[in-house]
């Protein structure tokens, strides 16, 4: 089936309703120690996937990495190594921002005179988002008041992905997007197109006609 695969999920906040709800075997990868070497060791450097990558009971050529808000600088980071880019199926992306220096000036306007070099990490997803190849889906709340939406349909047009889609959900907010109607709907989709299967939502329509 179509949802038989592996998510490495990466965000600062996960809702338990959306693992519950989402049909597939789910590594959740916290960040609660942000900014420490340990942290950055472990999943700038891709340990969440790594660990994947080692286990002999999974089909390791399923493997979505998705990255909601901070995360989505560390998915967009690992999804674009080399190394990685052959070994991830998707890619989904939710509410996230083009950098942390980006960031800092729409949260802190007086940072926009800090030189680059000052960030200890930068996470440049803007310049790194082209190198990624796997087929991606951007989720973005329009209601978002953290992250404006516009870094996340940034991100979408500079993606060079051959498979590439945005959903956007006009009552979205930064931790409540997944609330929104159509949600797993979309995921569904995007999800069943990649995979050359039916999405749930088609299969219930077959039988229902």
């Amino acid at each position: 089936q179509w949802y038989q695969r592996r998510v490495l999920f990466f965000s600062m906040k996960f809702s338990n309703p959306r693992a519950q709800r989402t049909r597939h075997n789910t590594l959740l990868s916290e960040n609660e120690q942000y900014n420490t070497k340990q942290w950055y060791q472990r999943r700038v450097r891709g340990g969440g996937l790594e660990f994947l990558l080692s286990r002999e009971d999974i089909d390791k050529s399923r493997i979505i990495v998705y990255g909601r808000s901070l995360g989505g600088g560390v998915a967009v980071h690992l999804a674009a190594r080399k190394c990685y880019q052959d070994r991830i199926f998707a890619v989904i992306l939710e509410n996230t921002f083009t950098s942390i220096p980006e960031m800092a000036h729409t949260l802190f306007p007086l940072t926009k005179y800090l030189p680059v070099w000052c960030y200890r990490n930068k996470f440049l997803s803007k310049d790194e988002i082209a190198d990624v190849s796997s087929p991606v889906l951007f989720i973005c709340g329009m209601a978002d008041t953290l992250v404006p939406p516009k870094m996340t349909q940034a991100l979408y047009t500079e993606c060079r992905s051959l498979l590439k889609r945005i959903e956007c959900f006009e009552s979205g907010t930064h931790n409540g997007t997944w609330q929104c109607y159509g949600y797993y709907e979309a995921l569904n989709r995007f999800l069943a197109e990649v995979s050359g299967e039916k999405s749930p939502e088609s299969e219930r329509e077959s039988l229902a006609t």
